[in-house]
């Protein structure tokens, strides 16, 4: 907590720096502000942290809770999603991924999927099938986005989701979130595996040794059909469901239940002004600042939904280039999602291949990402960095313009207290998600998978 005095410097500080953070041809400290008539007392944090807000476009506001939905669906899902039945070789769930534990990822740079074992950064230990190209995102809030995955390879249409795979029949009307569970299910690094495989009871992968995204969405509801706690939940939901009630459950779940919105950045946008400390409010107006974090991160879940090249260095089997991959257009090479912000100090590492480990990587690496190369010694020695002097030159050439370059004048001034703001926004029933671990799931396999 600030003193009162530190709180006053920090504040004159704030005011002279803000031309500095704000970019060229932008002064701050020129906007006239209302202090009652009196010209000689500076504004307050909260009266300036109003005006900044007042500036973002889309505006920065509270998040609603998440609307209410069948409670029965809710449930079937919260049991699918820590079942590892949906996978081929029945050895990873929903939850091996998203773990509360990990901040709803894994805890891992990049995943890890069927056949490894354990749960958390442990997978990495020992042997363990290849790495995959990117990290897990969390999910926190997703059914706010417009699109998913790190390319936004499943997103919100004029007619529906689109998506690059075959909705199972019927599933016209499928919500964001419920197309986006069909895509690690049909992966078969992810979910599936491979032809040959075995579960791990020893019995055949039924499910990998098909090619159609039908047979084996027809595949699985056998598996489920034969289970007596989901067949029962799901005939009581429509007495001819499908894969249709079973990916809409885990959609229902996932909304209703990974929501953000009570932190104390939302109780503070909504009119409790105690509800943050001095050096959050001061870490809130560098991050609000023009030119600064608010570029990107605006609008009710602070991503701006868009798609951008933010200079990292690329890890992995090949080089990741990002939203290109799904648009096919060279302009959107190494362009990644903007990833909403509720919730990020549960996480670590961050980003689209976890190369920065933590909030102090994050912000540092901002202050300068065409010279900084963050340390990769928490990457494990298996994961081949990309070093290749003609990849990193595209990659710095195709840097977003949003990105506060060091010739835009833009300072490391504020970067602390941006990181103490960030921490304000956890929502703090995220801390702790044990009661939503089922003691134990229908198939009877291990709760959260892991093998």
């Amino acid at each position: 907590m600030l003193s009162a005095g530190s709180l006053s410097r920090g504040l004159g500080l704030a005011l002279g720096l803000w031309a500095c953070t704000s970019g060229p041809g932008t002064d701050l400290t020129d906007e006239p502000v209302d202090t009652g008539g009196d010209t000689d007392q500076p504004p307050t944090l909260d009266e300036r942290l109003a005006e900044l807000l007042a500036l973002t476009d889309p505006l920065v506001t509270a998040v609603d809770p998440p609307p209410s939905l069948d409670p029965d669906l809710v449930e079937v899902g919260r049991l699918l999603f820590f079942d590892p039945i949906l996978s081929g070789n029945k050895d990873v769930a929903c939850a091996t991924c998203h773990d509360a534990e990990h901040g709803l990822s894994d805890g891992l740079p990049l995943t890890l999927g069927t056949g490894a074992r354990g749960r958390g950064p442990a997978r990495a230990q020992g042997d363990h099938p290849p790495w995959g190209r990117r990290r897990a995102p969390a999910l926190w809030g997703r059914h706010r986005l417009d699109a998913l995955f790190w390319d936004g390879r499943v997103q919100v249409a004029t007619d529906g989701v689109s998506a690059p795979l075959p909705l199972p029949a019927g599933g016209e009307a499928l919500s964001l979130l419920a197309v986006q569970a069909l895509h690690p299910i049909l992966d078969r690094a992810e979910m599936l595996g491979k032809s040959g495989d075995t579960t791990i009871d020893g019995q055949a992968n039924e499910l990998a040794i098909l090619d159609e995204p039908a047979a084996i969405y027809q595949a699985i509801e056998d598996r489920l059909r034969a289970i007596e706690g989901y067949d029962s939940r799901l005939t009581a939901l429509n007495e001819s469901w499908s894969m249709v009630e079973v990916v809409g459950a885990l959609g229902a779940y996932q909304t209703v239940t990974f929501d953000a919105s009570d932190s104390r950045w939302d109780r503070y946008l909504r009119g409790a002004t105690d509800a943050l400390t001095g050096e959050e409010k001061l870490g809130a107006t560098f991050f609000f600042a023009d030119g600064r974090c608010v570029s990107c991160h605006a609008g009710p879940a602070l991503t701006d939904q868009a798609f951008h090249n933010i200079g990292l260095q690329p890890v992995g089997p090949v080089v990741d280039i990002g939203r290109e991959a799904v648009t096919g257009d060279p302009d959107d090479r190494f362009g990644f999602r903007t990833p909403p912000l509720r919730n990020v100090a549960t996480q670590q590492p961050l980003t689209h291949n976890g190369t920065l480990l933590d909030l102090e990587a994050i912000t540092v690496h901002y202050a300068d990402p065409e010279g900084r190369r963050a340390s990769l010694d928490h990457l494990a020695s298996d994961i081949v960095v990309i070093d290749d002097e003609a990849v990193l030159r595209d990659l710095v050439n195709r840097l977003a313009p949003e990105m506060p370059l060091a010739s835009s004048g833009v300072t490391t001034v504020g970067l602390s207290n941006i990181r103490v703001f960030l921490g304000a926004l956890t929502d703090q029933s995220a801390v702790d998600r044990s009661r939503e671990v089922p003691s134990s799931v229908p198939s009877g396999l291990t709760v959260g998978g892991g093998g």
